[in-house]
């Protein structure tokens, strides 16, 4: 992997690192994927993905502030997702987006970064041409949970989050416990600071409930009847209104359904993309 690292314009302490995969296929020379991982996710996570799909596209697979290395700044407000969508309007144009063809695919908590960049900054370019959202939740089943770490000190929070993650891993089934046992280890892997961070303003606070029609690109959307941490139900509002978008439903899997599909599900994804996004012009798949 060469890793690259950009500035945001508006906030040059902020580093972002990122992979970009060029392909050889003459027919996606003119077009990218962006990925964003979720909640505790990097690119090394992502990286199958971002291989799989660059047979077809070139690809941007970038981690947010607070993500894998890009910068961890301990500033309180600027891990909420207003801030995490002018994010990526700033990649997007620092990385000339606007000079092609791109659809951004993003899982977990990026989807609700992806929601707010299409919703509130509609309009404004560059604009994707359709969006790959797995486990979107228009209001995350532990808001509540993550709402009340802002009440506690650092050190009374400490104690609090491994009563949390033992909680988890009791009332969880197997194969959720060991979803879980993942994210649990990825959060003392990273920051812990910050992670609270992102998860008072960002999951904590995510409440897009009623404006999940509201997206004004086609989506194509993955979700798994066995998640734990979204609901599928949650998929079908998100295309009401959205004649292009198409539903995938993993029925034996859970939360981290992508993880060894990558490859099958990518083959999915490009005949979508193929069949439906590709072959018009913008204008006549935004609505």
């Amino acid at each position: 992997m060469h890793f690259q690292t950009l500035k945001l314009p508006s906030f040059n302490e902020i580093n972002i690192r990122y992979v970009h995969l060029q392909t050889d296929n003459e027919k996606g020379k003119d077009k990218t994927i962006v990925i964003i991982p979720g909640f505790f996710g990097s690119i090394e996570e992502r990286y199958p993905l971002a291989q799989a799909f660059s047979k077809y596209y070139n690809v941007i697979l970038y981690e947010p502030r607070g993500y894998g290395k890009s910068s961890k700044l301990h500033v309180k407000g600027i891990y909420d997702i207003s801030s995490y969508a002018n994010e990526m309007r700033e990649i997007f144009q620092v990385l000339n987006l606007q000079s092609q063809k791109f659809t951004i695919f993003g899982s977990s908590l990026a989807v609700s970064m992806i929601h707010q960049y299409s919703v509130f900054l509609a309009g404004e370019k560059p604009e994707p041409a359709a969006l790959l959202l797995a486990s979107p939740a228009p209001k995350y089943r532990e808001a509540g949970i993550f709402k009340r770490i802002g009440w506690f000190p650092d050190w009374l929070f400490s104690l609090f989050q491994k009563i949390v993650f033992l909680w988890l891993k009791i009332t969880r089934n197997k194969k959720e416990r060991n979803d879980v046992k993942n994210a649990e280890k990825r959060f003392y892997d990273n920051d812990p600071w910050v992670q609270r961070r992102i998860a008072i303003e960002s999951l904590g606070a995510v409440d897009f409930r009623g404006q999940e029609g509201t997206i004004p690109y086609p989506l194509y959307i993955m979700s798994s009847i066995n998640d734990d941490f979204t609901d599928p139900k949650d998929a079908k509002r998100y295309l009401v209104g959205n004649p292009l978008s198409e539903h995938k439903l993993f029925e034996h899997d859970s939360h981290k359904f992508i993880e060894g599909k990558e490859e099958a599900l990518v083959e999915h994804i490009n005949s979508f993309l193929s069949s439906k996004i590709w072959k018009k012009e913008l204008h006549e798949i935004v609505h």
